[in-house]
C-alpha cells in the first residue's frame, strides 16, 4: 500500500530509541542463554574424560556444534520478539495518535485507496464517529469528488479497532488498522531489522 511507507517510516523513527533498549536486553537475555549453554557444554565434557581420546573428540565436536546451534535459535528467538515488540508498540501509537494527526493519516489513506468514478460510504468504528473532526466528512467527500466519486461517512459503526471500511455497493475494502499492519508486516519487520542491525 503505497500510503504506508511514510507511515512505517514513522513508527521506524519513532520505535529506534526504544529499539536500543529492546537489543540491550534481548543481548543481556542471549549471553545468559549463552552461558548456560557453555556450562552445560563443559559439564558433558568434563562427564566424557573417561571415554578414549578419539571418542570424547567426536563427542566434543557433536555437543559444541550443538551448543552453538542452541546459541544461534536463541539469538534468533531475542530478534524476532523484539521485532514483534517494536510492531506491538507501533500498532499502539497509531491507535493512540492525537485526533487531528489520527483523522490526517486516514484521509491520505483515503486518497490511496478511494475508488475512482463510483459511489459509496466510509464506515469507521464507535469511538472514531465520536471523536472525528467536524469537517472530516467534507474533507474524505472531496477526496472521492477529486477522483471521480461519490462517498459519505457513515453513521453506523462498524467493529475495527480504527482506520475505516470502505463500501461500494457490495464490495467492502478493509482498511482497518489491523489489516493494515497484517499486510505490511513482513515490510515493517525488515525496516525494522534494518534499523536494529
Amino acid at each position: 500500500m503505497a500510503g504506508i511507507e511514510k507511515i512505517t517510516n514513522e513508527i521506524a523513527a519513532d520505535a529506534e530509541k526504544e529499539a536500543a533498549e529492546i537489543v540491550a536486553a534481548a543481548e543481556a537475555s542471549a549471553k545468559n542463554e549463552f552461558a548456560a549453554a557453555e556450562a552445560k557444554c563443559r559439564d558433558i565434557s568434563n562427564e566424557a574424560k573417561g571415554k578414549t581420546e578419539k571418542d570424547v573428540a567426536i563427542y566434543a565436536e557433536r555437543i559444541q556444534s550443538q551448543c552453538q546451534q542452541e546459541a544461534k535459535m536463541a539469538k534468533l528467538k531475542a530478534k524476532q520478539e523484539m521485532i514483534a515488540d517494536v510492531i506491538s508498540e507501533a500498532y499502539g501509537q497509531v491507535l493512540n495518535m492525537e485526533d487531528g494527526q489520527y483523522f490526517a493519516t486516514l484521509l491520505r489513506l483515503l486518497e490511496r485507496n478511494v475508488e475512482k468514478n463510483s459511489k459509496g460510504e466510509l464506515l469507521l468504528n464507535e469511538k472514531d464517529l465520536k471523536r472525528k473532526p467536524a469537517d472530516f466528512d467534507a474533507k474524505a467527500s472531496e477526496i472521492a469528488k477529486a477522483a471521480g466519486g461519490e462517498l459519505t461517512v457513515s453513521s453506523d459503526a462498524v467493529k475495527i479497532d480504527g482506520g475505516f471500511i470502505l463500501r461500494y455497493g457490495m464490495i467492502e475494502y478493509n482498511n482497518s488498522i489491523t489489516e493494515i499492519f497484517e499486510e505490511n508486516k513482513e515490510k515493517m519487520q525488515d525496516i525494522i531489522s534494518q534499523k536494529l542491525w
